[in-house]
């Protein structure tokens, strides 16, 4: 499991974001909802429970489920979504090495 601080710290250089704002944040307007969905996907791809990700966002463990099988799903097609993930994961690989 990659240590929380690397995920965010991932997160917020490649869409250049403070991680307060990421976590505060609450209008869905780029790139603090691209943030936020990223950050939530990895999180929870890495192995941190629905729970403890919800309650530092500040909402409901079920919503914690949707956005990640959204990002799940974008991640199937050509979007900018899937960019952001694949480009993220480019960072924390070359961090860890």
């Amino acid at each position: 499991m990659k240590q929380r601080k690397y995920i965010e710290r991932a997160v917020c250089k490649h869409f250049k974001v403070d991680i307060d704002k990421v976590y505060t944040a609450r209008k869905s307007v780029y790139p603090y909802n691209g943030a936020k969905l990223a950050l939530m996907y990895l999180l929870y791809k890495n192995g941190y429970k629905s729970y403890d990700i919800a309650k530092w966002f500040g909402f409901n463990p079920t919503l914690v489920y949707r956005y990640c099988g959204a990002v799940n799903v974008a991640l199937k097609s050509d979007t900018k979504i899937k960019e952001d993930i694949e480009s993220i994961e480019k960072l924390l690989t070359s961090k860890n090495q």
